[in-house]
């Protein structure tokens, strides 16, 4: 998924006709192209131009909740035929990815910490004089 933070993002269209290139060689009318361009189901902008390439549509209104949303963008030729596309956009998850991992490394530093060895145990041993060494016992009888 692509990710759009703040409140407007940018979308760059790219038309590709080869008709429309033989139209221009032929010295015909170039063709028309309606575009529209829909998010999370609501149209959220739409143009028309008159030649194949890139085209940017500017200040579309992001989200403001951080969620997935489909884009998705059509593209309607002088001669009705229909071409479809869309894309998965996140919002304002980056925000959220850097919380996660604030969490995330202090809890993993302890987990390490918990698996080291327990050093205290083996200088404790030792301190008693070992098997038959005297040492004292917190059990009753030994």
């Amino acid at each position: 998924p692509r990710e759009a933070t703040g409140k407007t993002f940018d979308v760059t269209v790219y038309i590709s006709d080869p008709a429309s290139k033989r139209a221009v060689v032929e010295q015909q009318q170039p063709g028309r192209y309606h575009v529209s361009l829909s998010l999370a189901g609501a149209e959220v902008s739409r143009f028309n131009v008159t030649v194949p390439g890139a085209h940017v549509v500017h200040g579309l209104k992001a989200l403001a909740a951080r969620s997935r949303a489909p884009l998705r963008l059509r593209v309607t030729n002088a001669h009705a035929q229909v071409v479809e596309d869309s894309l998965i956009l996140t919002f304002n998850s980056a925000f959220y990815r850097a919380i996660k991992w604030l969490v995330a490394i202090p809890a993993l530093a302890l987990g390490a910490v918990a698996l080291l060895p327990d050093r205290r145990g083996e200088m404790s041993g030792r301190a008693g004089g070992g098997a038959g060494g005297g040492g004292s016992s917190m059990l009753p009888g030994l």
